[in-house]
């Protein structure tokens, strides 16, 4: 009985040991496998995260100012982004990118001044602003007096709106300036005094024509 005893104890042990060895095979196999899946998966998540900086490459860029959009995006063709401009006509577009790399510009309508305008204040570009401003007031007509008005309030360039009420005031026998300061959406306030002057100065004209000789 005695001799029996120390061949069950070491049976036992030799038990423990192998079952502890293939538990710690196991966990290292267990382990093993899960780091290949760990290391099967990041590929996969930089793959992933490369078509989202692509997307995000692709994805159009918007900004929006007073009546135009401009966006970018890249082309796959060429590599290169490209610039898309909305709501202003291209040759208003063109001058004002001629001023940013020359300081000149050229129009070819009245129209097109009012439109670089416009542009030039949803950019902020004041010179060029103030610039566009004087090449309106040296061109109103009673075509496009009234627009200017309009355009000068919004932007709130008082020079333009003082100099477009003293033509419309000036101009108060043409029907045409009548019936735009009627449609024109204005300031009541600014609708007034525009009245009141037009009716004031052809009252100053009556007089001026009733002076005897």
């Amino acid at each position: 009985d005695a001799s029996s005893t120390p061949s069950a104890a070491s049976s036992s042990t030799t038990s423990s040991t192998s079952s502890s060895s293939s538990s710690s095979a196991s966990s290292s196999s267990s382990s093993s496998s899960s780091s290949s899946k760990r290391e099967s998966k990041s590929p996969k998540k930089s793959r992933k995260d490369t078509t989202l900086r692509k997307q995000k490459k692709k994805k159009h860029r918007r900004k929006e100012g007073k009546g135009l959009t401009v966006s970018c995006r890249l082309d796959d063709a060429s590599g290169l982004y490209v610039v898309s401009v909305s709501g202003v006509p291209f040759e208003v577009y063109r001058a004002m990118l001629e001023y940013l790399y020359t300081g000149c510009f050229e129009l070819s309508t009245p129209s097109a001044a009012l439109e670089l305008f416009k542009i030039a204040h949803a950019y902020k570009l004041t010179h060029l602003q103030s610039i566009t401003a004087s090449r309106i007031s040296s061109t109103l007509s009673v075509n496009n007096v009234v627009p200017a008005l309009e355009l000068s309030v919004q932007c709130e360039w008082k020079d333009l709106t003082e100099r477009c009420v003293a033509f419309i005031i000036q101009e108060n026998s043409s029907t045409a300036v009548q019936h735009a300061v009627k449609a024109a959406n204005l300031d009541p306030k600014l609708r007034k005094r525009i009245v009141l002057g037009m009716s004031d100065f052809r009252m100053a004209q009556e007089q001026k024509n009733q002076k005897p000789m």
